[in-house]
């Protein structure tokens, strides 16, 4: 018997085995005492609260802000959405932008590329900017909201502990003629993002000149899409993600440092329309969505360094588009045509009674005289349905020629309610030869996946 070694993170690269990690992710875990490898399903979608018409282009909850309410933009409109799932319309906000919002213990800023305003959660006031110049991103220090302008790669800061801006507190990013993309503030640092670099700035502590640039801290990469800047909160720290106009994704830790791998930098090269991104959290598991159109969307785990596949039934992209953290602390997502608000659970076996398709890979290389596979064995929660009528199924594939094809797919029980015993076994599967064979697991159970054994002997 060997082992089978699973694929812990997705990868696809030309002329390569792809690796495939669908709607699972990967967590070391002692309970596997043989490699330590365990394969969890990701939440599923419950629906928290409907508000307009969709889709819902911005989420905003923070902890003290406006008495904690979670604001909602859907299309056009802005709604304050309470604990118990109702919503009241706020007002009506211009620019086509997914929101981009901050906010002190009473107000909060907000803009969607065009105009800026305030809301108390009750009623929306316009912020007037000097040369009525449009504001492509907000975010708040030292008690300053700080507003990038469209043009010139200004920044604005409004009066300490206000909304209003004088036309002469503006700064301009320094380092190149690129503009800016967006800001966000990282920390006690603000990060001016342009479109060929990226700048580190600090507070002065000057009522005059609040801020300056940290010299040093200046980096020749930058961001085309402001949409793929996310700010997540990681052991306590914060970090900013994005995709770089360099093709890459990065992190900062405090400086930028890359996380794709070469297969995401392959399928970024193919993307054929903007990219945009979302986070989500839970269980120690800080995850940056990476949403890539014509290849899919893709989740960077924070714990592992590991990306995985995130997929929605019938869409060529996952449904959440934009995040907030909800009244009791968990995971919401705004939809990206409806106007629904999901909270990912890990009660419900579907998104919302849509299937979630779970899929993942193992490959046994084989570079020396064929050998014949005998059987496969998959180790899996079984019996766990809620159903006492369904009989849930995983399906196994196998290819031969590096994973450009594979053959038909074979159905095993995944067992009834309360059978625990069952075993998934896969026999006479013919030979292995050079230069292996792919297997490729599929289900719409939300099955933990511990390992996959080749040729096991039973008794």
């Amino acid at each position: 018997m060997s082992a089978i070694p699973l694929g812990l993170s997705a990868y696809a690269r030309a002329d390569l085995p792809p690796v495939t990690l669908k709607n699972f992710f990967y967590e070391k875990t002692p309970a596997n005492q043989k490699d330590g490898v365990v394969l969890i399903p990701r939440r599923r979608l419950k629906q928290s609260a409907l508000v307009g018409d969709g889709p819902v282009r911005g989420l905003f909850r923070k902890g003290g802000s406006i008495l904690g309410k979670l604001l909602a933009l859907s299309d056009d409109k802005l709604y304050a959405v309470a604990a118990d799932a109702s919503s009241s319309l706020i007002g009506t906000v211009d620019g086509a932008n997914r929101m981009s919002a901050e906010a002190n213990e009473e107000t909060v800023v907000l803009t969607c590329g065009a105009t800026p305003y305030s809301t108390d959660g009750a009623t929306l006031s316009v912020i007037v900017m000097p040369d009525a110049q449009n504001v492509i991103a907000v975010d708040t220090l030292n008690s300053y909201f700080l507003l990038a302008a469209e043009k010139e790669g200004r920044f604005y800061w409004t009066a300490v502990g206000g909304t209003t801006v004088d036309a002469l507190d503006y700064a301009t990013a320094e380092s190149q003629p690129d503009g800016l993309t967006t800001l966000k503030v990282i920390g006690d640092e603000l990060i001016l993002v342009g479109r060929d670099s990226t700048e580190f700035w600090q507070p002065t502590g000057d009522l005059d000149l609040p801020f300056r640039r940290i010299g040093g801290r200046t980096f020749g990469v930058g961001c085309e899409y402001a949409d793929t800047v996310q700010k997540l909160l990681v052991n306590g720290l914060d970090t900013l993600c994005f995709a770089g106009t360099d093709g890459k994704v990065y992190r900062t830790a405090p400086n930028p440092e890359r996380i794709s791998d070469h297969g995401m930098e392959e399928r970024l090269t193919r993307a054929t329309g903007p990219l945009y991104s979302t986070k989500a959290s839970w269980n120690g598991h800080d995850f940056y969505i990476l949403h890539i159109p014509g290849e899919g969307s893709f989740a960077f785990d924070m714990a592992t360094g590991f990306w995985d596949e995130w997929t929605s039934h019938g869409r060529p992209l996952f449904r959440g588009q934009v995040a907030a953290v909800g009244y009791d602390a968990q995971p919401l997502l705004g939809d990206d045509q409806a106007g629904i608000i999901w909270e990912l659970s890990e009660s419900e076996r579907t998104d919302a009674n849509e299937p979630v398709v779970f899929e993942f890979t193992g490959l046994v290389e084989n570079f020396s005289a064929p050998k014949r596979a005998f059987n496969v064995a998959l180790d899996c929660s079984v019996g766990l349905t809620p159903d006492p009528e369904a009989d849930p199924m995983m399906l196994m594939a196998t290819s031969r020629d590096g994973g450009s094809s594979f053959g038909n797919w074979m159905p095993k029980p995944l067992g009834r309610q309360g059978e625990r015993h069952t075993r998934l076994t896969w026999a006479k599967l013919g030979m292995i030869r050079r230069p292996g064979m792919v297997f490729k697991w599929r289900t719409i159970e939300p099955v933990t996946i511990r390992r996959a054994k080749l040729n096991e002997s039973f008794r």
